[in-house]
């Protein structure tokens, strides 16, 4: 499928998934109680951050050599294990979930704890099954068959709706950890039955080995990217949880589904730039990253401008007729946010491009720190301004980062694809990695020759 029938497909199966994500979010927000819905959103909260940590890197190092293997026209058997990286991604994910409960553990006997046993083991559940689900997607966008990636997508929103309807409209909704269970379970098994087709042909062409399960140079620099990055989004919610009341940690769980919403169009925007910016064209081409960056933000700035003005004159009418007067304060948190909003539409592809140049090591470094930033500031802010200083705080940080990203994207040079990648194929498919016209030319500089190639 070519990327912008991709794009086509995949915008408009995620604005489905988010369509039937709104509903959910209603039904949550005018059937739970207040403490029911502060513990859901401190779910997602725990789970965003062990997706990040636990998934985010492997992920996208699978998808970036699923990629470009497949756009070098390298063979089915040259791909990564899917199973390798599904079985690192779970090992990561429990031994993070393991070390929040001997952390909330230690806490609660010390008699300072705000979290509880059950969100740390019902949020690790529903992280697991949530991640396996994102790399299945992530699987089939790398191959570019996005519609695919985009029904599993939407079939996961329907298991949340489904789960949602359910705890509402049963006794579920009357105890915070029967509904906790409910939408973990939920998640964890469609999250296994999502990957079985790729775990099956893993098996059949005896891809998965020991060897699979290293997390080497690359992951460990994405993963801490990750890490920083869904600490980042979640440090918010968690400095919340710690220090305010159980309202304004609803009404900033409740700002920040709403921000998921403005973003419905990112993640079909995000997939496809993964995938593009990990062919053999754009990788091996600084200019071509230049020109498709510069030229993104030009295209991007209208649109931005028109989210931004939209969601500041609607937003709060929509937000009321959501909750029904429920947060009034997520109104003006929301339009603060919305800065962040326009920030990363358009900025979308620059992060791509450093991971495909293999500059992870930048990327986390950069993200740690504007997470130490938020953090620091979040705590200061908290008490004395609530919800409006927090997303005050995050926003400044946010867009300060994304500036830095851009100009990092903008300058360095362009990367053909390293001699280990080239090593790890197989010996009937080196040729074709070998001899791209990239690869070439820098033979060539090190041999003091011209390169006859384009």
């Amino acid at each position: 499928m070519s990327f912008g029938r991709g794009f086509a497909a995949t915008l408009g199966l995620d604005l489905l998934a988010r369509a039937l994500g709104a509903v959910t979010l209603v039904v949550l927000v005018r059937g739970l109680p207040v403490a029911g819905f502060a513990q859901y959103a401190l779910l997602l909260a725990f789970v965003g951050v062990a997706g990040g940590a636990a998934g985010g890197g492997v992920r996208m190092r699978y998808v970036r050599l699923t990629a470009e293997r497949d756009s070098r026209g390298l063979p089915d058997s040259a791909r990564p294990s899917f199973s390798g990286a599904l079985a690192t991604t779970l090992a990561l994910m429990l031994a993070l979930a393991g070390i929040c409960l001997l952390g909330t553990e230690a806490a609660a006997l010390a008699g300072s704890s705000p979290f509880g046993r059950v969100l740390i083991l019902t949020a690790g559940a529903y992280a697991i099954g949530a991640a396996a689900s994102e790399l299945a997607i992530a699987h089939w966008q790398a191959l570019r068959r996005f519609a695919l990636a985009g029904c599993v997508g939407v079939l996961r929103a329907v298991t949340v709706l489904a789960v949602a309807v359910l705890v509402v409209e049963t006794p579920l909704a009357r105890s915070s950890d029967s509904t906790l269970l409910a939408f973990a379970a939920g998640m964890l098994a469609f999250g296994l039955v999502a990957c079985v087709p790729m775990i099956r042909a893993d098996l059949a062409a005896r891809r998965f080995t020991v060897r699979a399960l290293w997390v080497g140079r690359e992951e460990r620099w994405l993963t801490a990217y990750y890490v920083a990055g869904a600490g980042f989004t979640y440090v918010d919610m968690l400095v919340a949880g710690a220090l305010l009341s159980e309202t304004q940690i609803a009404t900033l769980g409740a700002t920040l589904r709403y921000l998921s919403l403005a973003l419905g169009a990112f993640p079909a925007l995000n997939a496809i730039l993964k995938v593009r910016t990990s062919q053999v064209d754009v990788v091996d081409s600084m200019a071509v990253q230049r020109d498709m960056l510069i030229g993104w933000l030009r295209r991007a700035a209208l649109p931005s401008a028109a989210v931004f003005l939209v969601g500041v004159t609607l937003g709060p009418s929509v937000i009321a007729l959501i909750d029904g007067g429920r947060y009034p304060g997520s109104r003006v948190a929301f339009q603060i946010f919305l800065t962040m909003v326009v920030a990363t539409y358009m900025t979308a592809p620059a992060v791509n491009m450093l991971i495909t140049r293999l500059r992870s090591a930048w990327l986390a470094k950069a993200v740690t720190i504007a997470l130490v930033a938020n953090l620091v500031g979040d705590l200061l802010v908290a008490r004395p301004f609530g919800v409006t200083g927090i997303a005050v705080v995050s926003s400044a940080v946010y867009v300060l980062v994304d500036l830095a990203t851009v100009v990092a994207a903008l300058r360095g040079r362009a990367r053909a694809a390293p001699d280990s990648e080239i090593a790890q194929a197989p010996k009937e498919s080196r040729n074709s990695v070998a001899s791209t016209p990239g690869t070439l030319r820098r033979r060539a500089r090190r041999n003091g020759t011209r390169s006859r190639t384009p």
